[in-house]
């Protein structure tokens, strides 16, 4: 029942998901943040992009190559 009332009231349209989608794909780590931060930024992103049965969810393994992406680009990079 609640899937049914999430799909009538709170649907996820295509430009929805496609703003989850670049706001993940743009996540940055200043120099001044720390790996906690960035783990905040992308749990919320990940959080926001599953939604509710909508099979748009992110695979792990394009996660995973994010998340080396972003983090090379980081202070971090020689520790990847």
């Amino acid at each position: 029942m609640i899937k049914a009332l999430a799909k009538k009231f709170n649907p996820l349209d295509a430009g929805a998901i496609q703003s989850i989608m670049t706001s993940m794909q743009n996540l940055t780590l200043l120099d001044i943040e720390d790996l906690s931060v960035y783990k905040d930024k992308l749990e919320t992103s990940i959080y926001n992009s599953h939604g509710l049965d909508i099979g748009q969810g992110i695979s792990d393994l394009h996660l995973m190559y994010l998340v080396q992406l972003q983090l090379n680009q980081s202070r971090y990079q020689t520790d990847i």
